[in-house]
């Protein structure tokens, strides 16, 4: 095998069009390099190579095709039954690969390990339900999903790139892959589209690898900042629970926790239209809007600011108005704590905004300063008093 031939079956190993021959071919060539001609090779190349030999070539969850259809024949052959049982044989063989073909398929190109205590902790099902932990990986390539390259840019950022549209498309259901940020930390995701999405501790996101033609659809729950990248032809929808938001491309923010009584959909630029299952209820946000979305209702208040919907994303807490539970189930989330209350919850509102870097103490110690409440602090659990 010439160097040209072998650089040429790294790239189509890495769009997923790789035969099963080229395969055993590529892992062969590798091995009988010298160190000198490894050394060689440009520092890309090398990685793509180290990750080939770290993973064993995983791949794969397409069957070999031709080995089915070897199979098919030979039932034929051997059987020579009627023209009627080919015709069900041959039908029956149409449906299954079919269906085998329509499958994602999927690359894995880096080494999976547990992670080590990271700050920045994400979990990543993908289509096939192989799990990933985010952090307990470096900065690379991850997996090729159907054409699809899914890189880990730097810790806390995931980045998905269409390499490859050849091949049969799988279905959109089979494509859905879900990202889960633990307690404690944020992650950033940009899809296939361009589109980019921040989403906040104890947040779930489920999307597909690739966009079909018609409509791009996902799904949250939690909280997440959208950039939707702009695209006429083809709607951005958002299921958060009962609510669904539609847009073309704009910039919002929508927190959709369960524990939450109501869903807030925040616009800072563009428009956005908001509807509830279950009811005829709909509205067109405009910016410095907000959608509030409860069991049954819609209501749009105005004139709200933007930013502090959208401080998280920054790295703050911001209250207006809150009250201690809504305050402590933020916490909650950011610190990886259990809340309990002695006696009623104080009535007092809470304002004020503080940076999420702050150790759980200083937090605390913050909302105290207002003499409403005092804190017991036992392990992972934090009571609330008057």
């Amino acid at each position: 095998m010439n160097e040209n031939f072998f650089l040429k079956i790294i790239d189509k190993y890495l769009t997923g069009d790789i035969s099963r021959e080229e395969e055993r071919l590529l892992n062969e060539y590798y091995k009988r390099l010298n160190e000198k001609e490894r050394i060689s090779l440009s520092d890309e190349r090398q990685e793509v190579l180290r990750k080939l030999m770290l993973t064993n070539i995983l791949t794969a969850i397409n069957p070999p095709q031709k080995r089915v259809k070897s199979f098919f024949l030979r039932v034929a052959v051997r059987l020579s039954v009627a023209a009627s049982l080919l015709v069900i044989l041959a039908f029956g063989f149409y449906f299954y690969t079919t269906v085998k073909i329509r499958e994602p398929k999927i690359v894995l190109l880096a080494k999976f390990v547990k992670g080590a205590g990271e700050k920045t902790r994400a979990m990543l099902t993908l289509s096939n339900g192989f799990k990933i932990e985010l952090g307990g990986i470096k900065a690379g390539a991850v997996a090729n999903d159907n054409g699809v390259l899914i890189s880990k840019v730097r810790e806390g950022k995931l980045d998905y790139h269409a390499v490859s549209g050849k091949g049969t498309e799988p279905t959109p259901q089979l494509l859905s892959q879900t990202l889960e940020v633990s307690t404690g930390s944020s992650y950033e995701i940009g899809l296939s589209d361009g589109s980019k999405i921040w989403l906040n501790a104890a947040s779930t996101f489920s999307f597909p690898a690739k966009f079909g033609e018609n409509t791009r659809k996902v799904s949250l729950s939690g909280e997440g900042y959208f950039e939707v990248a702009k695209n006429k032809l083809t709607p951005f929808l958002v299921t958060s629970g009962r609510q669904l938001v539609e847009v073309l491309g704009t910039r919002f923010n929508i927190n959709s926790y369960p524990d939450e009584e109501i869903i807030k959909t925040t616009l800072t630029e563009g428009s956005v239209k908001i509807s509830v299952s279950g009811t005829t209820y709909s509205g067109v946000l405009k910016p410095g809007q907000q959608a509030l979305v409860d069991k049954l209702s819609l209501r749009i208040k105005n004139t709200v600011n933007p930013d502090e919907a959208i401080s998280w994303q920054k790295g703050f807490f911001t209250f207006k108005n809150e009250n201690i539970q809504t305050v402590m189930r933020e916490i909650s989330r950011w610190y990886n704590v259990e809340v309990s209350y002695q006696g009623i919850p104080a009535q007092a509102n809470f304002g004020g905004s503080i940076s999420k870097s702050k150790s759980l103490k200083e937090v605390l110690r913050s909302l105290e300063l207002t003499k409403a409440v005092h804190f017991k602090v036992e392990g992972r659990r934090v009571t609330v008093m008057k």
